[in-house]
């Protein structure tokens, strides 16, 4: 036996696919082939605002002890299904670039996966290079068995970043449904399914409890018939179960992912000199220098310092409550941001999309100079400049000095504020996950049942 590291990205399109389904595939095929999974297929989501990205940015990690003599056929099978999977779904060159690499692990030392880790640790917040990948690929060397990428090696970023991130500390799971690549209709009945208990303290991002909408399903032309996220396997499996009879499925699979977790804010954090660059995961203090205003589409847009640079700070609409949060701040105010810096379209400066808010220096009183009233005959009195004083518009009468009154702020800001489910990102850290993060992960199969497909008639 020998032991591999498949890593697989960009296998979809907005005509259809998905890298998680063709992932089942190759699950399969080891399988049948007499290998077996030393652990749970990893989802890992990358960089949420990478620009090129189809949906949510996940690419797959697979590690398998399998049979040395069979490894030339499970090599032809991937390139060569690969190639299927894609002319199946859009019927022409796709606009993304699929990539999947093989790694020998038996070759692979503890330098070396540090180096994976640290590629995979980039391509949570920021935009890895060519360079960089091909630097990577120089250093790997003979230990790669196979890459595969027919249109072009930005699939393979995705692949190495998932290879090297192994989720050693916090971490959650993802049950995912399919149904067969030839069937494009979405099953409607989804949306009437009754509520058993999808959402509670181990389970996430199935409902949108503010509009009352369901969203475990996507809406898209992938497979993917709907995700059951949750910390427990146990949890989410009785959820499956539960509805199982409402489902046409064709195969299923539980992955340990990093999707709610925050990995790519925490990432950032390591990054000591994190660079004001588009399209980069940050968090860190911001000082407003303006009040924020909402202009006719919702949107609300502030002006604040972070490390010396000046920048454009945008809440969008559709992050709903986090506009309310973002509206009682004002200049002066200091506050913990987290999100990604974007170009603008308006001018040169980037801009920040808001996606955490929270608590960090806000003054209880506001200091306010106001214009006092004439002592002699009640009128208003005018400024006559600066360290000049007041004068009545009515008697003349005179009065020297300013006037400055601490007006109280009646302002409550919660110390954490996130969008709603519909608007949050697949990486972003539910509140209910808050203090309850796993420490660490011990790998292996925490249960029997994780894969199904009716292929191999019964499930694993």
């Amino acid at each position: 036996m020998k032991y591999l590291l498949i890593g697989l990205d960009d296998i979809d399109s907005y005509a259809g696919g998905c890298t998680t389904h063709f992932a089942t595939y190759i699950v399969e095929k080891i399988l049948v082939l007499g290998g077996y999974l030393t652990d749970y297929p990893r989802l890992i989501r990358l960089n949420p605002d990478t620009p090129w990205r189809t949906r949510g940015n996940g690419a797959v990690a697979i590690e398998a002890a399998f049979p040395k003599r069979k490894i030339p056929h499970l090599l032809d099978w991937l390139e060569k299904s690969l190639h299927e999977y894609i002319i199946l779904n859009d019927g022409l060159r796709p606009g993304t670039q699929p990539g999947i690499v093989v790694l020998d692990g038996s070759r692979i030392k503890r330098e070396t996966y540090e180096k994976l880790n640290l590629f995979s640790s980039k391509a949570l917040y920021k935009i890895v290079s060519h360079d960089e990948l091909e630097s990577l690929i120089s250093y790997l060397g003979k230990r790669i068995i196979k890459m595969v990428s027919p249109y072009g090696r930005r699939g393979l970023i995705g692949s190495l970043a998932a290879i090297g991130n192994f989720l050693p500390h916090d971490y959650t799971y993802e049950l995912l449904v399919y149904r067969k690549l030839s069937i494009r209709e979405r099953d409607r009945s989804l949306n009437i399914i009754p509520n058993l208990d999808w959402e509670d303290e181990y389970t996430f991002a199935h409902v949108d409890l503010e509009r009352k909408n369901i969203l475990w399903s996507p809406h898209g032309p992938d497979p993917v018939i709907l995700g059951i996220r949750g910390d427990r396997i146990s949890k989410i499996i009785r959820i499956f179960r539960n509805i199982e009879k409402y489902l046409s499925y064709d195969r299923w699979i539980i992955y340990v992912t990093n999707q709610g977790t925050d990995e790519h804010f925490k990432r950032s954090l390591y990054d000591q000199g994190q660079s004001i660059e588009a399209f980069n995961q940050y968090i860190g203090v911001f000082k407003l220098f303006s009040n924020p205003l909402r202009d006719k589409g919702g949107h609300l847009h502030s002006n604040a310092i972070v490390n010396s640079n000046s920048i454009e700070v945008m809440v969008y609409e559709p992050s709903g409550r986090l506009r309310d949060v973002m509206d009682v701040l004002e200049e002066g105010d200091k506050v913990v941001l987290g999100g990604v810096f974007k170009p603008s379209r308006y001018h040169a400066n980037l801009l920040f999309n808001t996606q955490v808010i929270s608590f960090c220096s806000i003054p209880i009183y506001r200091e306010s100079y106001v214009k006092p009233i004439c002592p002699s005959c009640g009128s208003k009195m005018e400024s006559l400049g600066k360290s000049s004083g007041y004068e009545c518009e009515k008697c003349k009468y005179h009065i020297r000095g300013s006037l400055m009154l601490k007006i109280y702020r009646s302002v409550w800001i919660p110390h954490l504020s996130l969008p709603p489910y519909r608007s949050i990102r697949h990486l972003s850290k539910p509140l209910k996950r808050y203090g309850r993060e796993h420490k660490y992960r011990v790998k292996g199969f925490k249960n029997k049942l994780w894969f199904y497909s009716r292929n191999l008639n019964g499930s694993l």
